[in-house]
């Protein structure tokens, strides 16, 4: 994507996490994001597994291996809060689902609901499916619901999505599960629009 037809995408809200990143320490922002620094500005750190340089001299986020970077404006906003924000802070261990997390009852509801409907339309019929979509996309299968797996979206953010299919009674149900340290490297607008993210990926791999 040009830099012009990008520039358009990417709100300009967004210009105060570019200072504020370039005003911090690389040292601390590695430890804390878990992720590399190569001077003179460019951090680097996976996204669904495919390394992405942060730029904030040229304030550009260009994947790696030259791929297109896809929902931009997703994309910003996720990478640059997750820099600024995560910290030095291990996993717990204690699996909960976005709601369970501190406010996330009434944050994630009405439009910032987490995508789930939209991925049990698609993937509902096909456990196969969603499985092979969870691994192409570096995840790792569990042994929960109809199909299941456990993907590292961030270095700090790891989510379980576990499928249950339709039958006679009830819809097909999507169960998004999350370290509940999740809050503390992503606020929560940025969790949501990971979601999103996520879910677009995965759709797309089932329609390609």
């Amino acid at each position: 994507m040009a830099r012009q037809e990008l520039d358009k995408d990417i709100p300009a809200s967004i210009d105060i996490h570019w200072d504020e990143l370039s005003q911090r320490d690389p040292g601390e922002i590695q430890r804390n994001a878990l992720c590399a620094f190569h001077p003179p500005a460019t951090y680097r750190l996976p996204l669904f597994s495919e390394p992405c340089d942060v730029n904030y001299e040229e304030r550009m986020i260009i994947p790696a291996h030259g791929t297109s970077l896809k929902q931009p404006r997703f994309s910003y906003l996720v990478l640059l809060t997750y820099l600024l924000q995560a910290k030095d802070i291990p996993f717990s261990g204690k699996w909960v689902t976005e709601k369970e997390l501190p406010g996330g009852d009434l944050f994630f509801r009405g439009l910032h609901a987490l995508p789930k409907k939209e991925l049990a339309r698609a993937f509902g019929e096909d456990p196969k499916g969603f499985l092979e979509a969870g691994l192409a996309l570096g995840g790792v299968p569990t042994q929960s619901g109809d199909a299941s797996f456990r993907i590292h979206l961030l270095p700090r953010i790891t989510w379980e999505l576990i499928l249950y299919r339709a039958d006679e009674e009830f819809p097909a149900d999507i169960t998004v599960l999350m370290d509940s340290t999740a809050s503390l490297h992503l606020r929560y607008d940025a969790l949501w629009a990971l979601a999103h993210m996520l879910v677009s990926r995965l759709t797309e791999l089932k329609q390609g």
